[in-house]
């Protein structure tokens, strides 16, 4: 098991001015905003496979997925949100496209809504805590609590590898859902969603963080359409979708 204190050097490994930097970035897009809890729906959730109306419920009529933003590579360290060295969080770059999620998502005007619920996985055990790193900033800007479930009685409780535990969560939500998780199971979500496995590419790339996989309900077949939008949000970040080749 890793022990996050481990990836620590001494006192001057963070420096003040990396901590100062990241309160400087999630202040900005909204960390110390209060938070609410969204209302949600009254509703019978589906199962795997049941499109929201099959469950006579108002469910998600799109749903976005992403991957966590940037992590920990060669000497690159990861540092929580109080910038402290922890080798399951974001890296500098990684909290700087979290915050810029927050306008993508967060505001009235571009080619993205705003959604109304979120979900990540929150059991962390001594594993990655970046998909809720992601999204922190966008919830505490929209006052949502992560992964509340229709009708409000508890928060989801998911680890990466319960995706299709989640699923069903997600589109029972009335509206707009925007997912973030780890990208190795990010495929098996969409083919959750789309009930197939031919529809989108089964590999997401280890290099791309920076693409948002779309899946809009469409209300006369009661099936979900998909399409891809390139984030183009941080120095480096390509115009292209994720290839199925």
């Amino acid at each position: 098991m890793n022990d996050p204190s481990s990836g620590a050097r001494d006192g001057s490994q963070v420096g003040t001015h990396r901590k100062n930097f990241l309160r400087m970035l999630l202040a900005g897009a909204g960390l110390l905003a209060p938070a609410s809890i969204a209302a949600l729906a009254q509703s019978r959730r589906p199962e795997i496979g049941e499109k929201p109306s099959a469950a006579g419920t108002e469910g998600a009529t799109k749903v976005m997925i992403i991957r966590h933003a940037e992590k920990p590579v060669g000497q690159i360290n990861g540092i929580d949100e109080s910038g402290n060295a922890d080798p399951n969080s974001l890296i500098p770059q990684g909290w700087q496209r979290a915050g810029a999620v927050v306008p993508l998502f967060g505001s009235s005007f571009g080619p993205l809504p705003t959604p109304g619920h979120l979900f990540a996985p929150n059991l962390f055990g001594s594993g990655s805590k970046r998909p809720f790193e992601t999204i922190t900033p966008l919830a505490a800007k929209l006052g949502i609590t992560i992964n509340s479930t229709p009708g409000g009685v508890a928060s989801g409780q998911y680890a990466p590898t319960d995706f299709a535990l989640m699923v069903p969560d997600a589109l029972a939500c009335p509206g707009v859902v925007l997912i973030a998780w780890e990208h190795e199971f990010i495929p098996s979500i969409a083919n959750l969603i789309l009930g197939n496995s031919t529809t989108v590419p089964q590999t997401w790339p280890n290099a791309r963080f920076d693409v948002v996989w779309v899946f809009d309900l469409n209300p006369a077949s009661n099936t979900y359409t998909f399409n891809q939008l390139p984030q183009l949000l941080l120095q480096g970040d390509l115009p292209t979708p994720i290839s199925s080749t």
